[in-house]
């Protein structure tokens, strides 16, 4: 969070904050025109998606493994049928 050089208090700030662009937006008070930098990410947010791409990787392998199951049983199946 950056701040203004030489800005006034002014305790609760009403901050006007730029349209999001890319990962911050700057905000502006509309009382005393302190100028801070706000993140466009919301922490709890951006917490979700990391442990949505952690769970997402354990389940492609999990689904690879169901695979190999799957396509083990089919085969042996298929040999069964074959030699019935």
């Amino acid at each position: 969070m950056s701040v203004k050089a030489g800005s006034k208090r002014c305790p609760p700030h009403y901050f006007l904050v730029d349209t999001p662009a890319g990962p911050t937006s700057d905000g502006r008070c509309k009382k005393c025109g302190e100028v801070r930098t706000f993140c466009n990410t919301n922490p709890e947010r951006l917490q979700d998606m990391v442990m949505r791409a952690r769970i997402g990787c354990a389940a492609k392998a999990q689904w690879a493994r169901f695979r190999a199951e799957r396509d083990a049983h089919r085969d042996a199946e298929a040999d069964g049928e074959s030699r019935g």
